[in-house]
């Protein structure tokens, strides 16, 4: 049994540097908690409650994120992602597995995430070259060409739920209503 208490004035994580760090952690018996609070993340503030229990032949993990304000296009920077998404980040849910491996985590998932970003941009470059692949598939090529490059929005909002491998999303951005249901194989 123990319990630790940490404050950082400055963690570097990921080739980033965070100031105002807090890392609360329990254990009993082979089941931890932890609260990660970081009160500057990138701009905003981020929360993760992690619940790890380890007194079973599988591992149960329990994932709670909760980030506010958070700046789009520095935090996908700092996942080295390509998408230039730029406007504040809201995200809250709670997610868990079972398992100790990437297979065990996306066919165990269960949880929801709900993200919610205002007066942002989105670049949709990458979609309008999928879609246009799509199009060439079905005989219209030009199907994207009307296409901005890149689309401001007033409201963008997403739901996602995970039930082991089934995964369904909805989005609503401004007036647009955008579904997707799939699983993985």
């Amino acid at each position: 049994r123990w319990q630790t208490d940490c404050i950082f004035d400055n963690l570097n994580w990921r080739n980033e540097s965070f100031m105002d760090v807090t890392w609360f952690s329990t254990n009993d018996s082979g089941a931890t908690q932890h609260r990660l609070t970081v009160a500057d993340f990138f701009d905003g503030t981020a929360q993760f409650d992690i619940s790890i229990d380890a007194s079973s032949p599988k591992v149960r993990w329990r994932i709670k994120p909760t980030l506010a304000a958070v700046n789009g296009a520095d935090l996908l920077a700092w996942f080295d992602r390509r998408s230039r998404w730029r406007g504040p980040i809201d995200l809250d849910g709670e997610v868990s597995f079972l398992g100790n491996s990437a297979a065990g985590f996306l066919f165990t998932a269960k949880g929801e995430l709900n993200l919610s970003s205002t007066n942002g941009n989105l670049d949709l470059r990458d979609i309008k070259s999928q879609v246009e692949g799509i199009g060439r598939i079905m005989g219209k090529p030009d199907s994207v060409d009307e296409w901005p490059d890149e689309l401001n929005y007033q409201n963008f909002s997403a739901h996602w739920v995970m039930q082991g491998a089934e995964h369904q999303i909805a989005a609503l951005l401004d007036n647009l209503k955008l579904s997707a249901a799939g699983n993985y194989q």
